[in-house]
């Protein structure tokens, strides 16, 4: 649902003949702000009483967790997507794309061209056929600087990651949690890994993240893909990116 949600209030209304009917409220704009109850409703001779009241979850709140991302505008959004790796000139995001989120006001938009666009980041020449994006904290921190040594997040009571993804077509993509190995890195030296397979609807996804190091992480999330997964390029969606 985009922008807007509509909660159905399932109402015992009898009329003299013995009908009942079932009324579509609207909810446009509201479901930001309040928690909206579905209530069963009977009539009596004098007028109609309450019987039944059943609290619904407001559509935009997130849930509980350390976020990632959630809305673009979220104040509680942590780590930078300034990590890019790879083909560089082969991607773009957009973090407020509005098209089909899966919760909220915006979802993030990615685009991997598969052409091999400079600049590259690779250890070799280019093309490096492959491209990808870490999430950073502080921006753009490899872990590489003594002054961003103490930079990091205490993740220790999480014990896993929660993403949702679709795609614009079936095809494979990787996500990683931790993994940047520079000397002020993250404590997770070997990332915890998904290779999900994407389709046109959101799908939730998990990396499980028991018995990891968490104790400082800089690299709080990753994408990853190559001209083998998706050699004529691919645009997928993320959103609802959480450590649970």
């Amino acid at each position: 649902m985009n922008n807007f949600c509509v909660a159905s209030a399932r109402t015992g209304l009898m009329n003299r003949y013995g009908a009942v009917r079932k009324l579509w409220i609207p909810c446009a704009g509201l479901c930001a702000f309040a928690v909206i109850a579905v209530c069963t409703f009977t009539f009596s001779g004098t007028g109609i009483a309450a019987t039944e009241t059943k609290p619904a979850e407001a559509c935009n709140k997130p849930e509980e967790g350390f976020y990632v991302y959630f809305d673009a505008d979220y104040q509680k959004n942590h780590f930078t997507p300034s990590g890019k790796m790879g083909d560089c000139g082969d991607i773009e995001m957009n973090e407020a794309c509005e098209e089909k989120p899966h919760s909220g006001k915006s979802c993030i938009r990615v685009v991997y061209t598969a052409k091999g666009k400079g600049p590259n980041e690779c250890d070799y020449p280019a093309p490096c056929k492959w491209a990808g994006v870490y999430w950073q904290y502080p921006p753009n921190n490899w872990g590489k600087e003594k002054a961003h040594a103490e930079k990091g997040f205490d993740l220790s009571q999480y014990k896993r990651l929660i993403f949702w993804a679709r795609a614009d077509k079936d095809c494979r993509i990787e996500f990683k949690a931790g993994g940047m190995i520079g000397q002020y890195g993250d404590s997770l030296k070997e990332a915890r890994v998904k290779n999900a397979k994407l389709t046109t609807s959101w799908q939730k996804c998990e990396i499980d993240l028991d018995g990891a190091d968490l104790s400082h992480i800089i690299g709080g999330f990753c994408w990853v893909t190559n001209w083998n997964e998706n050699s004529d390029g691919i645009t997928f969606y993320l959103d609802d990116i959480r450590y649970e």
